[in-house]
């Protein structure tokens, strides 16, 4: 039991959720210069633009980094979390009978990537020997990032296909639906998991958008309908992505914080934000005073900061002083700076 006026001493577990480019992997990089220790789950493949943020001295991070003596062999480890697939005869029930058919399909090898990421969670184990541990022994200096949990899902739901003997069988059916069920329970508890407050390390978990309408009750597809001799559009609302559209409205109770990405413009003049409020219907929330929006290139590790009250480096300050000025009274959402230091285009994840 506690008093509201104590101290509340817990690591930042939050979702960060955007549309492919629009710079989640790469906004870790600040994360970095802050101090922190990165742990990726990287089911994306996208390890790339965030090493070349941290690397390139084009770029303000490597500075930080450098001046604080960060050992960068230590401060970003990661795994990659592989499904291969080739042309396999698939044989599937059909519904309704006790006869079978087959079909030839691009489907995966086998569904064990999913319990190679929950081996991780018991214990961090790399191939050249580097040992972590389980995740319930790192501390609020280490950040657990899922990149992404869109690709997870996909793991699990070949992980619960493989488990009914249906692994690569047509996406369609009572079947198909089951195993769809399944991965969403696997999920769910996945999440429950990384919520605990055993786990006391930060959590960011990186997901796509999905759009979903509830206007019926229950989570489904954006629905398009004739109405006055023209086209009438469902209004949905947008959530992490997961498996199904069951899942992704649940999973905003299992993170106090939920941050969204956004970008404006195109090309070089593209300019990319961290939203802490709802933005063009997508959902976020933020358990601390936040300001509405965040520089890409520094705001993960004041937002971090922020929730967890701990001051970020002097060196860090110093090389993003405009972006961590914080006025008493929440300002008007303004342009970023010229002088932000941008990722060039391939290089934002």
């Amino acid at each position: 039991m506690g008093s509201i006026l104590d101290d509340i001493d817990a690591p930042a577990k939050m979702l960060l959720i955007g549309k492919s480019g629009a710079g989640k992997t790469g906004s870790l990089a600040s994360l970095v210069a802050a101090g922190y220790r990165l742990r990726i789950v990287d089911t994306d493949k996208g390890i790339r633009p965030l090493q070349s943020l941290i690397l390139d001295p084009r770029y303000p991070y490597r500075k930080i980094i450098d001046a604080q003596g960060i050992d960068l062999r230590m401060a970003v480890r990661y795994v990659s979390i592989d499904t291969s697939m080739k042309l396999r005869t698939v044989t599937a029930r059909v519904p309704g009978t006790d006869k079978t058919t087959t079909d030839t399909l691009l489907a995966p090898n086998d569904g064990k990537a999913w319990p190679k990421v929950m081996t991780l969670m018991d214990g961090w184990k790399e191939e050249d020997g580097t040992d972590l541990g389980p995740i319930s022994s790192w501390n609020a200096d280490d950040i657990l990032v899922i990149d992404s949990f869109s690709t997870l899902a996909k793991c699990v739901y070949y992980f619960s296909q493989a488990m009914n003997g249906r692994l690569g069988a047509r996406e369609a059916g009572y079947d198909f639906q089951r195993d769809v069920g399944e991965a969403q329970s696997q999920l769910s508890r996945f999440l429950e998991l990384l919520s605990t407050s055993l786990i006391k390390c930060n959590v960011i978990v990186i997901s796509h958008i999905t759009w979903v309408d509830e206007s019926a009750g229950v989570a489904g597809r954006p629905k398009e309908a004739m109405k006055d001799g023209g086209i009438s559009l469902s209004a949905p609302d947008g959530y992490p992505s997961a498996i199904g559209r069951a899942l992704s409205p649940q999973m905003g109770k299992y993170f106090n914080d939920c941050l969204v990405m956004r970008s404006e413009g195109s090309g070089m003049a593209v300019r990319r934000t961290i939203s802490t409020v709802p933005t063009d219907g997508v959902m976020a929330k933020h358990s601390v005073y936040l300001e509405r929006e965040y520089p890409v290139a520094s705001g993960m590790a004041q937002i971090i900061s922020a929730i967890r009250g701990k001051p970020l480096p002097p060196a860090f300050a110093e090389a993003f002083t405009s972006a961590t000025s914080r006025p008493s009274a929440r300002p008007a959402a303004s342009p970023a700076s010229k002088d932000e230091p941008r990722a060039p285009i391939s290089a934002r994840a």
